[in-house]
């Protein structure tokens, strides 16, 4: 099951986090994640729609002296682009260098890091929040039709 305690940890971690360690505090996010939600359905979403964000992805690199917008416009869409790009920071295990260089191309890769989250840590914590909820909505709900079962 996963606890908010430890979902606050590991956020906290990675928008703290600096060039030594971007990519672990999110790999330790994200393998949390993987063990405690096998039958989380938000969890399951948000990983079925990780695809469909590279080609915006595509759109927004490199483009900082440009007036496009790095964040999609629909705030469920900004969920998803958000899981996907922190997903995917983690997975190159480059602290940050490839995908925060490729959406701020700053040289400061410091700043980078930076940027990338202020721009998107709402984003990720909201659906690390939808994560959270689905799960603990489907324990109340087997709680209470437990307790129902046993009243009657």
């Amino acid at each position: 099951m996963v606890e908010l305690e430890k979902l606050k940890l590991f956020f906290n971690k990675i928008v703290s986090a600096n060039t030594f360690n971007f990519s672990a505090s999110i790999n330790q996010l994200f393998t949390y994640l993987d063990k405690e939600c096998e039958t989380n359905v938000a969890y399951k979403y948000y990983e079925e729609n990780r695809n469909r964000w590279n080609q915006f992805l595509s759109l927004i690199e490199g483009n900082s002296f440009l007036n496009t917008s790095k964040v999609p416009e629909e705030y469920e869409d900004a969920k998803c682009f958000a899981y996907h790009i922190y997903r995917l920071a983690g997975e190159q295990k480059d602290n940050g260098g490839q995908i925060t260089f490729r959406i701020f191309t700053n040289t400061d890769y410091l700043k980078n890091i930076k940027d990338f989250n202020i721009t998107y840590q709402q984003y990720l914590l909201d659906s690390l929040m939808d994560i959270y909820n689905d799960l603990n909505d489907k324990v109340a709900k087997e709680l209470k039709a437990e307790r129902y079962s046993l009243e009657n």
